[in-house]
């Protein structure tokens, strides 16, 4: 059994431990449609929105931005689920847990940081350590971070809206799911700003509104802190279409602010068809959404100006439909 498939085997314990009652009514659904009424009930009762949920960006190791940057077909996948199934790791945590807890959690899955304050934090100390990542400056950060009631509940919110809507499908294997999940690297010194969205068909569950600008270790730039977003959507409870959308961001000069370029992402998983996806320089989160194709097969890179910008997709087929984006200098 691989690491994946033990955290996944872990989790879903972990589940059936701590809601033994929805974990019943998940075993119990016959259709994927009595999954979705399951995971809707369960999401209203833990949530007082349904609202697409803004999620923090994440600081990912130089490890895990290697994988993503290089990752083809089941790696994809595979990457994904391992950023993803942090959430339900960290809800499996105790209650009142350590910075070294926390931390061990963070570094089995590559991951440095979650939310927007960790993130701006860790950057600040990166900065002043000359963009050193190290489990010391991590569990510095982490207890800091312990000490803010607010900060925890909003972390808990983010644990809370990515492992139901997320999560859960990858736990019960949800058939005819209808669903997209991008993560967004930034392999910049900019900051990447979410701007637009369009749903042709379905509904957005998740974005991220900043993805911060990678901070370079000035010792060995290959062991580098970077930043990544998630986005997501699905299709609408009880569509016979699946999901089409597109998405807008801006690359932002980190000091000033200034636009300095803009770039668009168009993903789609349908019913019937292939999984599909298209990128594009200066283009609108609608036109990207109406522009998705499969003729350039599983990736896709476009460049203008100093930029370059890849996509990549891990199948035509099945669902949700796994995507990687990194945006570097070209």
């Amino acid at each position: 059994m691989s690491v994946y498939e033990n955290i996944i085997a872990d989790l879903k314990t972990s589940f059936e431990n701590v809601f033994p009652n929805w974990a019943e009514k998940f075993e119990q659904a016959q259709t994927a449609e009595q999954l979705y009424d399951v995971q809707n009930e369960m999401l209203l009762s833990l949530s007082s929105t349904d609202q697409p949920s803004n999620q923090g960006a994440i600081a990912i190791t130089s490890e895990m931005f290697e994988k993503m940057n290089s990752a083809e077909g089941d790696e994809i996948e595979t990457c994904c689920k391992q950023l993803l199934t942090l959430s339900a790791a960290l809800k499996d945590l105790p209650p009142n847990p350590t910075s070294q807890q926390v931390t061990a959690v963070f570094i089995k899955h590559e991951v440095a940081a979650i939310t927007n304050k960790m993130c701006e934090q860790l950057k600040k100390k990166l900065i002043k350590d000359e963009g050193k990542l190290t489990k010391q400056l991590m569990e510095e950060m982490i207890d800091e971070l312990l000490a803010d009631s607010e900060e925890v509940a909003e972390i808990l919110d983010i644990v809370v809206a990515t492992f139901i809507a997320l999560v859960i499908p990858i736990l019960w294997f949800f058939d005819k799911s209808a669903q997209c999940i991008l993560y967004v690297v930034n392999n910049t010194g900019e900051d990447i700003k979410y701007l637009h969205r369009h749903d042709k068909h379905g509904k957005c569950l998740v974005y991220t509104s900043l993805i911060p600008g990678m901070v370079e270790n000035k010792s060995d730039p290959n062991d580098s802190c970077r930043f990544a977003g998630l986005v997501s959507t699905s299709k609408k409870e009880g569509a016979l279409i699946g999901t089409q959308a597109g998405f807008s961001f801006t690359i932002n000069d980190p000091v000033t602010g200034e636009e300095l370029n803009e770039f668009a992402i168009g993903i789609e998983c349908p019913y019937s068809e292939k999984n599909c996806f298209s990128c594009a320089f200066n283009y609108s989160a609608e036109k990207i959404s109406n522009d998705q194709s499969t003729s350039h097969g599983h990736s896709q890179t476009k460049t203008d100006k100093d930029y370059q910008l890849k996509v990549s997709l891990n199948s035509f087929e099945h669902s949700p439909a796994y995507f990687i984006a990194v945006l570097s200098k070209a």
